[in-house]
């Protein structure tokens, strides 16, 4: 004798459950994780879910609030139930689903709404690259400021040995050009007015200075 088993699923599309979402735990920290839920479960057993292989797994559900190191509340009024991992583990990373069951005559199947991906870090390192990277940003900006200086610096002493050589030459020319009149003026000039070379008409010959 057969049995024919059909099945018949409904796909409802929510605002509340709009694609997986991403949630970062710290080892050895509390992590919460969100899962909001439509209207029609609001009187619903709701359940979280891990994803192991292709099994889901029950990890804790609405009935029990305390399995271990998880705890569950389930705010109806806003349509959220909420779950904390204290004391978290490399190994409680993974792909967690929101959900419920539903069970009809001898069928019973699960309604997942929300898919979570809890992704497990180390606080410590993160700690450490951010300490790291504001160490080198210190660094580097102390290097600039003294570039800075040493260039100003440099220009103004260069500044400094520029004007200094051109008064310098300014003096020098002015010395020069101070002999060079004094020389001039120290000089007389002397020509010689040459009267007829006739000499017994006149026996003198007169000299004339300029």
């Amino acid at each position: 004798m057969k049995i024919l088993l059909i099945i018949t699923l409904h796909l409802i599309s929510d605002p509340c459950c709009l694609g997986p979402k991403t949630v970062t735990g710290y080892l050895g920290r509390t992590v919460t994780i969100s899962c909001s839920y439509p209207e029609e479960f609001e009187k619903r057993t709701k359940y979280f879910f891990r994803l192991q292989g292709e099994r889901f797994t029950s990890v804790i559900q609405t009935s029990e609030t305390q399995k271990d190191r998880l705890s569950i509340s389930d705010d109806r009024r806003s349509k959220v139930f909420r779950v904390r991992i204290s004391d978290v583990r490399e190994d409680d990373g993974g792909v967690y689903f929101c959900g419920v069951w539903n069970s009809r005559e001898s069928v019973s199947y699960q309604s997942l709404f929300t898919e979570i991906q809890l992704q497990v870090t180390d606080f410590s390192v993160i700690i450490i690259s951010v300490g790291v990277c504001v160490a080198l940003l210190l660094i580097g900006g102390s290097a600039l400021i003294v570039y800075h200086l040493r260039h100003k610096r440099t220009r103004g002493s260069t500044s400094s040995r520029n004007s200094g050589n051109t008064e310098n030459n300014a003096i020098s020319h002015s010395a020069n050009d101070y002999e060079e009149i004094r020389d001039t003026r120290a000089a007389p000039l002397y020509s010689m007015v040459q009267l007829p070379t006739v000499l017994s008409d006149h026996p003198n010959t007169v000299y004339a200075t300029t």
